[in-house]
């Protein structure tokens, strides 16, 4: 009546199994006032790590299919964009469209026109579909060069500017970057980048954020790495080019000088890498300001910033401070986190406000979230590197008790309709009238 272990058993880290969707949602825990939805999960995703949605309120979907390894023990595991699609109105994806697959470490997109921008390193292009029938069938390549580091340290975007322009993060790796429209070089370095959707410029930009670059609803412009909670770029580069002469030490600002104090309610288990580091901030990522009025007035200036390692999701509140911030939790958020999983496999890597004013979390959902690289050699043996690879999901969080609020089809809007919503509460809707209109070329004022 006694089991006998193999070495290999007795060798192999204790890690806890994977659960289902339902099982996954109900261990969330979300701030009282709020409630999660599922809105997608495997087989319609898997690997989900970026969305955003198309002027037919559809949602685009980055499933970076090819962590940790694009190529491995003689297999190849490629990246993907779908499209997910709720068909009967319900507030539920129930159809996904494979756009295009194929695709080499695809950390994020934009929609634009009748395709999507992506970055795949070492490239950014434009991927449309010209024939009607869902996938795409052409590539345009605008930009080329980024350098292929570890897969956590990539080329990503993209935020929409109010300047028209698509802003993009350095991911660490920088490249020697070329403007394919021109032939022109740049050299990346410590930068971060916008480019001209319309016409395929590219200028360089105080940087460098790791995984994400993202503005307020006023052209502020914030980003993170993994130990920091944030930062933002107090001075653009623009200004500083008028005197190459001038020294300056930094054009960006720390926002919770020494707050990385994080407070997750998933089991302790052992850490693959940085084992003292329980608890405190080691993977943050996407800070992404909330944009809208749903969640009433004590969130106008809050921005969520995901934490994969602590299977949580971070809430700072913003405050001015002369032309820039600093940062600091909610008070009713001393000892808790806005959200958090007591599923260790739940690996949120963007929260992102969508059309309605909700928070959309994007759960990546592996058992094995630092890259082998880092991993001790002896523990790699043991580990399934790829486990949850299969899976994927796709929380909706939005405010007990208020109903959802109704997305307007932008892309049935003639151009006087669009510009009336320059004016909803809602950054998506600006955001997405403001670019309908300069697909057009509209000249409505």
């Amino acid at each position: 009546g006694v089991r006998l272990f193999s070495f290999a058993e007795l060798c192999r880290p204790p890690l806890p199994p994977a659960r289902t969707p339902q099982e996954s949602l109900k261990a969330l825990r979300v701030k009282p006032g709020f409630r999660a939805e599922l809105v997608a999960s495997e087989p319609l995703v898997q690997d989900p790590i970026f969305v955003d949605w198309g002027a037919d309120g559809r949602m685009w979907v980055v499933e970076m299919a090819d962590y940790p390894f694009h190529e491995h023990k003689g297999r190849t595991f490629p990246g993907r964009v779908k499209v997910l699609t709720d068909t009967d109105g319900d507030g539920i994806y129930d159809k996904a469209t494979v756009f295009l697959d194929d695709l080499h470490y695809p950390t994020g997109l934009a929609v634009w026109k009748n395709g999507v921008f992506i970055a795949s390193v070492p490239d950014v292009f434009f991927a449309e579909d010209t024939d009607g029938d869902g996938r795409a069938d052409k590539r345009t390549h605008i930009l080329r060069g980024f350098t292929e580091g570890n897969p956590q340290h990539l080329v990503n975007g993209f935020a929409w500017g109010l300047d028209g322009w698509l802003y993009g993060g350095n991911g660490d790796s920088g490249g020697r970057i070329t403007e394919v429209r021109s032939g022109k070089t740049f050299d990346l370095s410590g930068r971060d980048f916008r480019f001209n959707p319309a016409t395929g410029e590219f200028q360089l930009q105080a940087g460098k954020a790791q995984y994400g670059r993202w503005r307020d609803d006023f052209g502020n412009w914030f980003a993170n790495n993994n130990s920091n909670l944030g930062w933002h770029y107090l001075l653009d580069d623009r200004y500083l080019a008028r005197n190459p002469r001038l020294a300056v030490p930094t054009v960006r600002r720390d926002l919770n000088r020494g707050g990385n104090r994080l407070f997750p309610v998933s089991a302790p288990i052992r850490r693959l890498n940085q084992p003292d580091s329980v608890n405190m901030l080691t993977s943050g990522c996407s800070l992404i300001p909330y944009r809208d009025t749903l969640f009433g007035a004590d969130y106008a200036g809050s921005v969520f910033i995901c934490e994969p390692a602590n299977n949580l999701v971070h809430r700072e509140v913003l405050a001015a401070d002369g032309i820039t911030f600093n940062s600091h939790r909610a008070a009713d958020e001393a000892g808790s986190e806005f959200l958090a999983s007591e599923d260790n496999w739940s690996r949120f890597t963007q929260a992102r406000t969508g059309p309605d004013g909700c928070l959309y979390v994007v759960d990546f959902y592996r058992l094995i979230l630092e890259h082998p690289e880092w991993i001790p050699r002896q523990m790699l043996e043991h580990l399934d590197l790829r486990a949850g690879s299969d899976m994927g999901r796709i929380y909706r969080i939005s405010p007990g008790g208020t109903p959802r609020r109704a997305v307007p089809r932008l892309a049935a809007l003639d151009d006087a309709g669009l510009g009336q919503q320059l004016g909803s509460p809602t950054g998506w809707v600006r955001a997405t009238a403001q670019r309908r209109l300069l697909d057009r070329g509209a000249k409505w004022s």
